[in-house]
């Protein structure tokens, strides 16, 4: 049986061999080529170079009859005899729109390919985690296949007609489909072909982007993968496995197509598993073998978790599949990973096609440059926080000598908050962007019963009309409720994620969040943009976990509707949510950082874009979060302290 292989008590290797677009059909010598020379490139590598993982990401046959599915089953099998009895453990499938079963009497679904693969690991059918990943793991790896393909009953229940060229054969196809004539041989082929074009050849409809339904996306968010014991590896490798990619480069997309509720899971997902740590995501469709790292285009990922998302080319078309060795380095807790595009159709090494690395081309000195600011912007932070956490214990002891009846002196954490200000505006952002900084202490009106989010240590200049944050109204406030980082307008498409939810429920937030907005409500008055809002935000905290809640529903706009003059900000949460326990800390506060571009010449295009990326990196939010947790530290020493008498606690307390 293949197995992984031990370099050294410090390197861990294992071979994946992705194929996708098999398009197997039983009447095409060229594709029944392409699976016996897989086979044959599989007999001829010695042990050690032969697989410990086989994905396949769809489309394995032409017209998805019983027959060529079969056939394709069959073939793996005989490929990998080591792997028999334990082939869930080893090979993974996921279906694409030509493996939907056209002939017999049923509906056409994927019920002969899940019969027919019964044997090697699969998506789910009805929305949980995958059998395969159900069981205890022994091997050093989790695999998450995920049917991201429409079946032909679907595109009927809400999927828009987007563009008139279209139009006449997504209603053709909808006609015949419903009227049941699949059953006549000559209507099955035209409705089959006419299927296949709205979901596989068509850039400019959303039918070929695929689907990612809402059960397998809350079913994916539920997972919690369970590391092997016993083993030197801390971290497993992590596998999405899907027919359509997650992301597609700007660069390739098409921009007639619209973004709808269906393409936004693929976002979430991507989002989730960035978040859950996965390594890799497998797709085929484009028939392209590519590699796409996440940095590039999607601000916020840590470098040590940089997601890539991998396309393989058609097997069956032009005889291609990718090869990757991932290595597990001990001492750096970190798998690598080297790809390589295999053609067991060419007969040399210099007729193989070659990867297409999407990302923008990058020069390596300015990588360099870049890296080495990163380091010394890190090590002066870390600096900077030393002196701070210094100066606040000074502070302790000199207010200890000061009477707490006198109000004239400053108070405590004036001089602490202002150094966190000049760190952030000096060090995280340098001289990059201009920056507009304030600590939004939560804050209780006792006559109004109005939440708001004060001002308060950290007060920036005024600069256009001034606004109060209403709790909970605004984005900071929701930071502040559901107690991580939320970015504006970078965050404005994703919503509120289950465990967002589940923490609003487990701190019993609810009842108090409907008490502020009701107090809101009744003082706006009636017919009016505001109350508007409040009463839609009220609406959608009724079904709170059973529709979606968008950050873009979230944002206070500006009393008359002006432009923001500094439009992208950060709120982060004083305190963040606690990774192990209930809210153990009342809500605080938020840090409220907002920046704006400096003008620069020749900044255009794509730079552009990637500077707006860039503004708020993983990076500096880690570091704004360490800040966060400071101001945490020195607001309850000093109101432990009464220092200064009448501080944030009893506001909140009002």
């Amino acid at each position: 049986m293949t197995t992984p292989t031990t370099e050294s008590a410090e390197r861990f290797s294992l071979i994946i061999h992705h194929l996708s677009d098999l398009h197997f059909q039983q009447t095409s010598q060229s594709d029944q080529a392409a699976l016996v020379r897989y086979a044959q490139y599989l007999l001829g590598q010695p042990r050690e170079k032969r697989p410990s993982i086989v994905v396949i990401t769809g489309d394995l046959t032409a017209n998805g009859n019983r027959n060529e599915l079969e056939t394709v089953a069959s073939n793996l099998k005989i490929a990998f005899p080591e792997w028999s009895g334990n082939l869930k453990q080893h090979i993974y499938v996921v279906p694409g729109p030509h493996d939907v079963c056209w002939t017999g009497a049923k509906p056409p679904s994927f019920r002969e390919f899940y019969e027919v693969f019964g044997e090697f690991a699969l998506p789910s059918q009805n929305g949980t985690v995958p059998d395969n990943l159900l069981a205890p793991q022994t091997v050093p790896y989790r695999v998450y296949p995920l049917n991201t393909t429409y079946t032909p009953n679907l595109p009927l229940g809400g999927i828009s007609e987007e563009h008139r060229g279209h139009i006449k054969y997504y209603k053709r196809f909808r006609s015949m489909y419903r009227s049941s004539l699949w059953q006549r041989k000559r209507r099955s082929d035209e409705l089959r072909k006419l299927f296949l074009d709205l979901t596989e050849g068509n850039p400019l409809t959303i039918l070929d982007a695929g689907a990612v339904s809402q059960e397998d996306l809350t079913a994916f968010l539920s997972w919690k993968p369970v590391e092997s014991s016993g083993s030197n590896i801390a971290e497993s490798l992590k596998i999405l496995v899907t027919h359509h990619p997650l992301l597609i480069h700007p660069e390739f997309k098409a921009e007639t197509r619209r973004e709808n509720e269906v393409t936004r899971r693929f976002h979430d997902l991507l989002d989730a598993a960035r978040k859950a740590k996965f390594h890799l995501a497998f797709h085929g469709h484009l028939h392209k073998p590519q590699v796409l790292s996440d940095l590039s285009i999607m601000e916020g990922t840590d470098i040590r978790h940089s997601m890539q998302q991998i396309g393989a080319g058609s097997l069956g078309d032009n005889g291609t599949f990718n090869e990757i060795v991932a290595t597990y380095d001990v001492p750096a807790n970190l798998w690598r990973f080297e790809i390589r595009t295999i053609s067991v159709l060419s007969t040399t090494s210099a007729s193989s096609p070659s990867l297409v690395l999407m990302n923008p081309d990058e020069d390596p000195v300015k990588r360099t440059a870049k890296l080495s600011q990163t380091l010394q912007r890190r090590q002066r932070f870390e600096q900077e926080i030393r002196t701070v956490m210094r100066q606040f214990s000074e502070s302790v002891e000199s207010e200890k000598q000061l009477d707490p009846r006198n109000l004239s002196h400053v108070g405590l954490p004036q001089v602490a908050m202002s150094s966190i200000e000049r760190i952030i505006r000096e060090v995280i952002f340098s001289d990059e962007y201009d920056v507009r900084v304030a600590l939004a202490i939560k804050a209780i009106d006792p006559q109004r019963h109005i939440v708001e989010l004060r001002n308060t240590y950290i007060v920036p200049p005024l600069e256009g009309e001034p606004r109060t944050l209403f709790y909970p109204a605004s984005v900071a406030s929701w930071a502040l409720i559901i107690g991580r980082t939320l970015l504006f307008p970078a965050m404005a498409n994703d919503s509120l994620q289950p465990e967002d939810i589940a923490w609003i429920t487990q701190n019993n937030k609810l009842t108090a969040i409907n008490q502020a907005l009701d107090s809101l409500i009744q003082e706006s008055s009636d017919f009016t943009s505001v109350k508007w809002r409040y009463e839609n935000l009220r609406a959608a905290l009724q079904d709170l976990g059973s529709k979606p809640l968008y950050i873009r529903d979230l944002f206070q706009p500006t009393p008359t509707g002006q432009l923001q003059p500094y439009p992208f900000f950060a709120a982060v949460p004083i305190p963040l949510r606690s990774q192990t326990s209930s809210a153990g800390l009342p809500e605080i506060g938020a840090l409220d950082i907002s920046l704006r571009e400096r003008k620069r010449d020749g900044l255009h295009g794509a730079q552009a874009a990637n500077d707006k990326e860039e503004m708020f990196s993983r990076e500096r939010i880690d570091m704004l979060e360490t800040l966060a947790d400071l101001c945490t530290q020195i607001l309850c020493s000093a109101d432990a302290l009464e220092r200064p008498k009448g501080s944030w606690s009893d506001w909140i307390k009002r």
